[in-house]
């Protein structure tokens, strides 16, 4: 007998289907895929609001990086390095007045 095999987003489909069928709780679908409650209505909200495209993953990187170097130094610095190779972060840190 072959083992069962179903994508993450069948899955996620399945439950979400299933509790629209309204034969089962949503403490019990949880329970019988092993998830949080939370998660089930995360996944219900997600896909009422975007039908299945709400049920694939999101990419978890940072959309934004409040810390980040401007562009325009970080062009200046980069462009004194390949122009003076031999310079170190003090030299040019003080030729971009960066500092």
């Amino acid at each position: 007998m072959p083992w069962k095999t179903s994508s993450v987003m069948e899955d996620k489909l399945k439950f979400v289907l299933e509790y629209l069928e309204q034969e089962w709780s949503m403490s019990e679908l949880c329970e019988r895929y092993g998830i949080a409650r939370e998660t089930g209505y995360v996944w219900l909200r997600r896909y009422q609001a975007m039908g299945l495209e709400g049920l694939r993953e999101k990419s978890r990187a940072a959309q934004r990086y409040p810390n980040q170097t401007a562009e325009e130094i970080e062009e200046k610095v980069l462009g004194l390095r390949e122009a003076h190779l031999s310079w170190g972060a003090a030299e040019a840190e003080a030729s971009a007045g960066t500092g």
